[in-house]
């Protein structure tokens, strides 16, 4: 019979559980870092020696293939950096602090309005923004969810006019409160509303994996890793995130997470 653990053997049992996966996770980073990018350097490399080989003699059907070896050889690149972001967030520590949601909520908007300057200005954008409070939280992993989400809803809301953005304390309008204390644990929640171009709510699930899209490449970038992120850091948090949207209706993110660390 197998004696009983003492909780502080336990406690090590999983300390080293957790060491154990992290180096695995450290291996895997660096397997794609290095030894996976070797390959696309290549292909890109002799993509180029061939266009320079080839000069102005090169056919319109050589030309068009050297530019689809280089375009997928990118696409994989991003790709690669997608699962490093991905594995990055998941190896963040927590650090539970005091974190002012208002001013976060600027600093990611200037931040996409001056990445995006040259879009925006041929755009009408509407920010609808509510008064947030200090919460706790980590402001890194908050941040990184902020970025992503209101990143989708400037992306998503192309063709709209205007376009508008809002982000609010709770649930969207018609939810329930986004501050739960019927527990023993608070809960702070906020969401992202706009009125983009939306999707069919019966492929919603699919959204949080990894490389997963549910609207073209050529219609809007991206190779989708971003909502993958953002699950990866509020599971960080102990929170979690859901999503609703209808076709050509916009969509709507929400997510939430505790007012402090589990015990």
């Amino acid at each position: 019979m197998t004696p009983e653990l003492t909780p502080e053997a336990e406690l090590a049992q999983l300390q080293a559980a957790l060491a154990q996966a992290r180096g695995e996770l450290q291996a895997f980073m660096h397997t794609v870092s290095h030894d996976l990018r070797a390959p696309l350097r290549h292909i890109t490399s002799y993509a180029r020696i061939l266009q320079e080989d080839l000069g102005p003699d090169m056919s319109s059907d050589v030309a068009q293939s050297l530019l689809a070896i280089q375009q997928a050889a990118e696409l994989q690149g991003r790709l690669i950096d997608g699962l490093m972001a991905l594995a990055r967030v998941r190896q963040m520590p927590v650090q539970w602090a005091p974190v002012d949601l208002q001013a976060l909520l600027q600093d990611v908007c200037t931040d996409l309005q001056r990445t995006h300057a040259t879009e925006l200005a041929t755009r009408q954008v509407q920010w609808p923004l509510a008064a947030l409070p200090t919460v706790m939280g980590d402001a890194a992993l908050l941040r990184l969810v902020m970025q992503q989400v209101l990143g989708n809803a400037l992306k998503f809301s192309r063709g709209r006019t205007p376009a508008v953005i809002e982000v609010g304390l709770g649930s969207a309008p018609g939810g329930h409160s986004g501050t739960d204390d019927g527990g023993d644990v608070t809960t702070h929640q906020l969401y992202v509303r706009d009125n983009g171009v939306g999707f069919n709510p019966q492929y919603q699930d699919k959204l949080f994996r990894v490389f997963s899209r549910l609207h073209s490449a050529t219609a809007f970038e991206g190779v989708g890793t971003g909502l993958a992120m953002c699950r990866a850091a509020l599971e960080q948090l102990g929170g979690r995130i859901a999503i609703s949207a209808a076709v050509g209706q916009g969509c709507t993110v929400s997510w939430q997470w505790p007012a402090g660390p589990a015990a």
